[in-house]
């Protein structure tokens, strides 16, 4: 009940019983609309495994629903099945001046708007994380990010992506900054989406970033926006070099 507290995760978490909780709804986030959580949180290399938030009617959603100047690192969530409505992820509905490192979703992760396999929405920084979830949604959904206004680095998904509007390998909307990344996932034919982002606003965005012109199913690395400079499209023997 602690937001402003620090936590260190003990070992591996077995949450599969989640899915039963709450008449059905699943695990409650950590963090809401209202009271952000704004502690550090520290896994220590473990993971969580089978965790279900099951509410398509409520926005910020995953293990963190919103979280303020929190830093969350090394921690993985595996076998996560995360449905929200708006601001959805696995990890982090939504996030804002603070980090997420060395962390990591499997699963799927499904919301309306500004859904990510590893957060929702992001103000932050993003390091050496990754998602191989499944993401879908309508509008902003991308296989890391749902909707990014901060930094990715050295941080990848390889999980498939469907959205009907701004739909991204790594990122669905972006006006941040993307360094030393990349996205193998298929993302889903409709107006408006790209390898690595849907909808971009950032000029410029990329350094040394990667996206994989046979499994992505896209022909180019942005969807909508301006430039892709700093990005580059390659076979999957390519990208194994």
């Amino acid at each position: 009940n602690n937001l402003s507290a620090n936590y260190l995760l003990g070992n591996n978490i077995d949450a599969t019983a989640t899915a039963s909780w709450n008449g059905g709804a699943g695990f409650v986030p950590v963090g809401d609309a209202t009271y952000a959580y704004r502690g550090d949180f520290d896994g220590l290399g473990y993971s969580i495994n089978g965790l279900t938030i099951n509410r398509p009617n409520t926005d910020y959603i995953g293990l963190f629903g919103n979280s303020i100047g929190a830093q969350i690192s090394n921690v993985g969530l595996t076998n996560a099945v995360i449905i929200g409505r708006n601001f959805v992820g696995g990890l982090d509905g939504s996030f804002r001046n603070g980090y997420i490192r060395e962390s990591y979703v499997t699963g799927r992760v499904s919301g309306r708007g500004y859904a990510g396999g590893l957060v929702g929405q992001s103000e932050g920084s993003i390091e050496q994380s990754y998602a191989t979830a499944d993401a879908s949604g309508e509008r902003s959904v991308g296989g890391l990010v749902g909707n990014s206004y901060g930094t990715i680095t050295q941080s990848y998904a390889t999980g498939s992506v469907n959205g009907a509007q701004y739909s991204g390998g790594l990122v669905g909307s972006n006006s941040g900054t993307i360094n030393q990344s990349y996205a193998t996932g298929r993302v889903s034919d409709t107006p408006d989406s790209g390898a690595l982002i849907g909808a971009n606003t950032k000029i410029d965005p990329f350094t040394d970033s990667y996206w994989n012109t046979e499994t992505s199913g896209q022909t180019s690395a942005i969807g909508f926006g301006f430039s892709a400079a700093g990005s580059t499209g390659l076979t999957t023997a390519q990208m194994l070099q």
